[in-house]
């Protein structure tokens, strides 16, 4: 498969995180620390998750993941446990030119996100 890498400018612009587990917690900080708006949709929410929604530092879309949720969105990223539902996001990201992760699924992301190595000045991916 051939990549081309890039580094995404994030900030001030939307996207969404399909799940609420702590695998999405995870992808919620580096897209905050990136500077995007994020959006979290999912039935249930970590604790961490939930205060984030109730205090505003994240918005939250409460129940199952409907193809609307990518609206506007710039980037999304599928963090369930539900393989399925990861594809499906994927899908509907994909018939809407949105860029979409599928967490442990290479083959349904356009984009994939590496492990990084962040040591201020310098970042390695």
């Amino acid at each position: 498969m051939a990549l081309y890498p890039l580094f995404a400018d994030l900030r001030g612009l939307p996207v969404l995180v399909v799940g609420g587990g702590p695998v999405a917690q995870r992808k919620v900080v580096r897209l905050l620390a990136a500077g995007a708006v994020v959006t979290v949709g999912a039935p249930v929410l970590t604790a961490d998750l939930d205060e984030w929604a109730k205090t505003g530092r994240i918005a939250r879309r409460i129940g199952r993941f409907e193809d609307g949720w990518l609206d506007g969105q710039w980037l999304a990223i599928a963090a369930s446990d539900d393989h399925a539902l990861n594809r499906a996001v994927a899908a509907a990201g994909h018939g809407r030119r949105v860029f979409v992760n599928a967490v442990d699924d290479a083959q349904f992301s356009r984009f994939h996100v590496p492990t990084v190595i962040d040591r201020v000045p310098v970042q390695v991916a």
